[in-house]
């Protein structure tokens, strides 16, 4: 749940990597791509050794082109692929780039695997196991999915409704929150001085010292006492960091 001044910052939490544990059934695929579909078994399987599953899921680890399944919300021609594909209509999806940093095997259990996958924004787990039945050649569905983790926010971290009800019976809800820079734990951060800091109040870009360290060209920039200042865009052209978000004097 994100809140007050936080709700600024939610989409660089949704863009942030993700982490997930599933489980893929091998042995059969589904038109859904997990256990939601018409399931439809595999003529003659047999179980893959571990060694046959580790040499296909390398080609899954790193940048990979992925296609999006069609049972899915995201839209073609203005309509979601999901409401295309109870009319019965697929239409062709263009790959989408994104990249799989870690892809480990936790569990073998024939025909039951479970893995654990840390990736970018956009990648669909259910287009991986289907994608890695295909390698097999056995057919595979996603079966169950659990995200532990978004950005630095983790499972291990998150509290139940019922205890969040409880917190806010006894007046202490807010010994839950966390600051609103949580969100920007991996992102690069900039010190500004105060003649800096009145000129990003003024919507003013500054010329900084540091440099985009990534694609995204986005930094924080953080106020003489501590606090989260502005988010700011590099400017390729200009060569000047730009306020996007100015979050003001907060903290003061």
């Amino acid at each position: 749940m994100v809140v007050g001044a936080a709700t600024r910052l939610v989409e660089y939490l949704s863009d942030a990597d993700k982490e997930y544990r599933a489980v893929v059934m091998l042995g059969a695929t589904s038109d859904t791509y997990d256990r939601e579909g018409t399931i439809t078994p595999t003529p003659g399987f047999v179980a893959p050794n571990l060694e046959a599953i580790e040499q296909a899921l390398g080609a899954f680890r790193g940048e990979i082109e992925q296609v999006p399944p069609m049972h899915s919300a995201l839209k073609v021609g203005g309509k979601k692929l999901y409401e295309l594909a109870r009319q019965g209509v697929e239409i062709e999806r263009k790959a989408r780039r994104v990249t799989i940093s870690r892809l480990e095997i936790e569990d073998y259990s024939p025909p039951a695997l479970k893995i654990l996958i840390e990736c970018t924004k956009g990648t669909y787990i259910r287009s991986l196991a289907y994608d890695l039945g295909v390698a097999l050649g056995t057919g595979a569905y996603l079966s169950e999915l659990l995200r532990t983790r978004v950005g630095s926010f983790t499972l291990e971290d998150a509290i139940t409704l019922e205890a969040l009800e409880e917190a806010f019976a006894r007046g202490t809800w807010q010994d839950s929150l966390r600051p609103p820079e949580s969100i920007l734990l991996d992102w690069p951060v900039y010190n500004v001085d105060e003649t800096q800091e009145q000129a990003v109040l003024h919507g003013k870009a500054l010329q900084l010292s540091s440099r985009p360290t990534d694609s995204n060209g986005s930094m924080a920039l953080r106020s003489p006492n501590g606090s989260l200042l502005a988010i700011a865009e590099w400017d390729e052209v200009s060569g000047l960091w730009h306020p996007k978000k100015v979050f003001g004097m907060a903290g003061r």
